[in-house]
Parts: C-alpha cells; structure tokens; sequence
C-alpha cells in the first residue's frame, strides 16, 4: 500500500488534499510532477533537476518536508530538523500564514535549484573546454 492511501484513509485526509492541490497550483501544474511511493508524495518540476518537497499524514497531522530545506531562510520560523539537507513542517490547518510560508518555501527552493542547475551546467561547459 502506497502511503498516498494511507493519507487518504486518515484523519488528515482533507487537509492532505487541501495542501496536495495547493502545492500542484503554487508549483505550477503544468510543470509538477508528483510522485507516490511507499513511504511519501513527493513534487517535483519538469523545470528543475531536483525535488521541492514531500507530504505525508502522520497522528499529528500533515508533514511537509523541503529537501532543500536546510538552505530555506525560514523567516517564518516554521521549520524543525536536523538532518543533513531535509527541513519539514507539521500542520493541522491550511492557514493564511501557512500558506504564505509554503508559497515562500516554494519560490526559495525555486531559487535554490535554479543556481544549483546553473552552477552544474557551467560546471560541465568548463570540463568540455579543458
């Protein structure tokens, strides 16, 4: 069983659906892929080589991970973690000041792969000509 049945089968199911379809819009529907595995829906982009972040329904209601996480400014002072890159969330409500941290995590992460994309494509055009 995917951990996406399992969000939707909890208590935090609607608030699962209500952050799932707030992160496909903010992120750009046309651009997002979401991917469901055994353990987490994660999102990422067509656009960027890398990943924004993963939901999953926990007994204390929706994480929201940011695999970028530790380069996030968190001026919204949201985040928890100490993991190598990951910082995440846990909400019980889709506030207004959620949404606003989420829309701000979303265009930094943003930022983040796009210099991250950038500094390895001219990582690869230097090895070319050397």
């Amino acid at each position: 069983m995917k951990q996406f049945d399992k969000d939707m089968n909890s208590v935090f199911a609607e608030l699962f659906l209500e952050v799932r379809e707030f992160l496909k819009k903010e992120i750009n529907e046309e651009e997002v892929i979401e991917r469901l595995s055994a353990n987490i829906t994660s999102y990422f982009s067509t656009k960027y080589s890398s990943g924004f972040c993963y939901i999953r329904t926990t007994q204390e209601g929706l994480r929201i991970a940011w695999f970028k996480g530790i380069y996030l400014q968190d001026d919204y002072k949201l985040l928890q973690g100490n993991g190598k890159k990951l910082r995440f969330l846990t909400i019980r409500t889709l506030s207004k000041e959620v949404k606003m941290s989420l829309l701000s995590y979303i265009e930094e992460s943003k930022i983040i792969m796009l210099e991250k994309d950038a500094m390895h494509l001219a990582k690869k055009a230097f090895k070319k000509k050397y």
